[in-house]
């Protein structure tokens, strides 16, 4: 009994194209990940593994602030909130 399937059966343009291209794309940037990897970190195209740390020196927000500017962006916020 014939199924109809074939290899070129895979290339006709069908609802299952978009899922093909997106699955072909994916491998293509998994292999390059794999292959090109010390290249990639070295640019700076990697996922980091650590975690940032950020120190800006910044003051409290309420030394920063005026008071009265304080009290307002309170009060918005609490405002917004309900």
């Amino acid at each position: 009994m014939s199924t109809s399937h074939s290899v070129f059966s895979a290339l006709e343009v069908n609802y299952s194209i978009p899922l093909f291209l997106v699955g072909i794309v994916y491998i293509f940037i998994v292999c390059v990940q794999l292959i090109f990897d010390e290249k990639l970190a070295k640019w700076g195209f990697t996922l980091s593994k650590q975690e940032m740390e950020v120190d800006e020196n910044l003051p409290n927000f309420f030394s920063a602030v005026k008071l009265n500017d304080a009290d307002w962006i309170v009060n918005e916020n609490k405002h917004l909130r309900e």
